[in-house]
């Protein structure tokens, strides 16, 4: 489509390909400042710390704009373009575009073949250029989408690198699964492969550095991090100037080269294209297929500066699985089993399980025992890195500190527990009994800080426990026995099922809500205990 701006030239909105993407398609504009805590670093010789590229658009069939207001991508939209910026692409193609074939094989390697390149056609004032260059190319990468809450929890043992613990993906191979959106690349089709522009603005340089990489390897998986998804890369375009004044110009030819990726015959022509003219040509023929709207029409934009898609045409997307069970993403992965199906609206009654959703129960206790092993190996660091010259010192002095810690509320709580719950439960014994199992815990939790005893919550249940007991007339330490019984019957059914995970579902205002909770419950102990005694004295 195209549309008309206030200066009366028409404005495009790229039509796109209504059938499943091929090409995965992100857009990544320079950026400086403080790197975005989560960025990945694609490189281990270190990058800037004041640089990265972060990614502020996505094609998958439709466009997604990363909204910095709201830290979230909008829905999908038609890309709405000027015209102006179409024709200055078709310019570029024709005179200023170079393409280079690349049979890199990592993101290093290919990110030097590019500077090599730029020192060769005189794009550089000075040798030391390229490798400035370079450094800002290997920058760290950021993806909203993409950080180390989506899947550390699950890797107990990840190296970081850079400040603010960054998670770098030269550091474990293995890793590039969770520090890509897995969500997102389950679902494209299964064959695809991404494209990533770069744009910005880079002073070294001497003119705009328009640049098509053509990566040839039948294999590109080990080119990760630059874009999102865990798809091979297959295309890399460069559009980095040294003017400022042409950097947003160059966001929108970037968007307008994304949006016309969707078109399947200009894409066929970008696989077998010798030279950049070719493109050129290709452009004009996709020209063809522009729908073009008046500039008198402004209202059918969103603030995004695309149009909305009707609901109804969401169910133009298909997905390769009948169903979006992401828990079960690595057992997915495994089998490979995936359905081709709309993932639309469908008449008749609507199913919300499918047999995914119980591949976890089985077999039992298989986190069970997939933690103990992660516990076995990393047991002997534990103990070794204690004593090393970083860690002695924090580990003697938390010796004193958990000694306080652990004493005031073992005396408080003992005086409750004497009063409220029970006259067995000794000052002396809640102090035993908190120490001993206060060296257990940090025996084998792995941290100097592991602490354990009495608390707000235990004192409550002690409490109702207490409360039940006397108004059955059963004795208390039968009945707490078979309390605990019923308690530990569950725990191992949660754990024979496998459904630790559960407790990822936990917020952080259902602990502020349960810790409010505690703190009514003991300030009205308080306050009728002291009433009490005031009663008493009056008496």
């Amino acid at each position: 489509m195209v549309e008309g701006n206030s200066e009366g030239k028409p404005r495009s909105i790229l039509k796109q390909d209504t059938k499943s993407p091929l090409l995965f398609t992100e857009i990544s504009q320079l950026s400086y400042g403080e790197v975005p805590r989560g960025a990945i670093a694609i490189t281990s010789s270190g990058s800037p710390p004041n640089t990265f590229w972060r990614e502020v658009a996505r094609y998958v069939l439709y466009e997604e704009v990363f909204d910095d207001d709201l830290k979230q991508f909008n829905t999908p939209q038609y890309p709405s373009i000027s015209y102006q910026y179409f024709d200055r692409l078709c310019n570029i193609f024709n005179k200023d575009m170079k393409l280079l074939n690349s049979a890199a094989k990592t993101s290093e390697s290919l990110m030097a073949e590019i500077a090599n390149f730029a020192a060769d056609d005189a794009c550089l004032a000075r040798a030391n250029d390229a490798e400035a260059l370079l450094t800002t190319l290997l920058a760290y990468r950021w993806h909203p989408q993409v950080n180390p809450r989506q899947g550390i929890y699950r890797l107990p043992r990840f190296s970081v690198t850079g400040p603010g613990r960054r998670i770098s993906l030269v550091s474990r191979a293995e890793a590039v699964s969770d520090l890509t959106n897995k969500y997102l690349s389950v679902c494209l089709p299964r064959h695809s492969e991404s494209c990533n522009i770069m744009i910005g603005r880079l002073k070294c340089l001497t003119k705009p550095l328009f640049l098509l990489v053509r990566i040839l390897n039948e294999q590109t998986t080990n080119i990760t991090g630059l874009v999102e998804v865990d798809v091979p890369l297959r295309f890399v375009l460069l559009l980095i100037t040294p003017s400022s004044s042409e950097e947003k110009d160059l966001h929108q030819i970037g968007r307008c080269f994304a949006s016309m990726l969707n078109d399947q015959k200009f894409l066929a022509d970008l696989y077998r294209v010798q030279k950049p003219a070719d493109l050129y040509q290709s452009a004009i023929s996709f020209r063809k297929n522009m729908i073009v709207l008046s500039s008198g029409l402004p209202e059918v934009l969103n603030h995004s500066g695309g149009i909305d898609v009707p609901i109804a045409y969401y169910n133009e997307v298909y997905f390769e699985r009948s169903d979006l069970v992401f828990e079960d993403y690595a057992a997915d992965m495994s089998n490979r089993q995936f359905l081709d199906s709309d993932v639309g609206h469908k008449s008749g009654k609507m199913h919300f399980c499918s047999k995914h959703s119980f591949q976890r129960l089985w077999p039992p206790f298989n986190e069970l025992v997939k933690g103990v092993k992660v516990f076995a190996s990393r047991l002997p660091s534990d103990y070794t890195d204690a004593f090393t010259k970083d860690n002695v010192g924090t580990m003697l002095s938390s010796i004193l500190f958990i000694y306080f810690v652990v004493f005031g509320p073992a005396i408080t709580f003992g005086t409750l527990m004497i009063n409220e719950v029970h006259p067995n439960y000794a000052i002396s014994l809640n102090i035993f009994a908190t120490g001993i199992f206060t060296v257990l815990y940090s025996l084998l939790a792995g941290q100097p800080l592991g602490s354990i005893g009495p608390s707000g919550p235990g004192f409550i249940l002690e409490t109702v426990i207490a409360l039940f007991a006397a108004k059955m007339n059963a004795d208390y330490q039968i009945y707490r026995f078979w309390v605990g019984v019923y308690m530990a019957t569950f725990g191992i059914l949660l754990i024979a099922l496998n459904l630790s995970p559960l407790v990822t579902y936990a917020r952080r205002s259902l602990e502020e809500l349960f810790s409010g909770f505690i703190s009514l419950f003991l300030i009205l102990k308080a306050l009728f205990s002291m009433f009490k005694k005031l009663d008493e004295c009056f008496d």
